[in-house]
């Protein structure tokens, strides 16, 4: 079973970014005239402003923090927006697990100090998933995007197996 789980919070902000910002860029359109460039050269702030308002939410809805959970696969995937040359060691130890190795989960509320030595990636708010395998380690998943319904399917899909 697959299942992707995008982050709500993140969702409801781009939806409303992406509302205002195309309906911005469709009346410059609508009212512009795109096809004569001496019109684009005497109104450049205007095209600008259409390109950012294009651009824009397509980079938010290609950067939305996602979950992919596939258990025919036995693999959990996730995948967040951050600085690849700071957190390297993240990319390859953290983002990805299998769930057959999972012993439970909790959320948890990290301190600054705890972000440090657990994380390489350094979020704005502190909530995680503290997941314990069953060798011993655990590792922390970063959820204080999603919506407390959201967290609760990860949890039930993960320990279900």
């Amino acid at each position: 079973m697959k299942k992707r789980f995008i982050a709500f919070y993140d969702l409801f902000c781009f939806i409303i970014i992406a509302g205002v910002m195309w309906t911005i860029a469709i009346m410059i359109l609508i009212t512009g005239q795109f096809g004569d460039f001496d019109w684009c050269v005497e109104n450049w702030y205007l095209v600008l402003v259409f390109a950012i308002c294009v651009a824009v939410p397509v980079t938010i809805m290609l950067s939305l923090q996602k979950i992919y959970i596939d258990l025919s696969c036995d693999k959990v995937s996730l995948f967040y927006l951050v600085n690849f040359r700071k957190n390297e060691k993240d990319l390859h130890s953290n983002w990805i697990f299998y769930p057959s190795e999972i012993e439970s989960i909790d959320i948890v509320k990290l301190s600054n100090e705890e972000k440090k030595k657990y994380t390489s990636a350094r979020f704005v708010f502190s909530r995680y998933l503290k997941i314990n395998f069953r060798f011993g380690h655990c590792k922390y998943v970063y959820v204080s995007h999603y919506a407390n319904w959201q967290i609760k399917k990860i949890i039930e899909m993960l320990t279900k197996t």
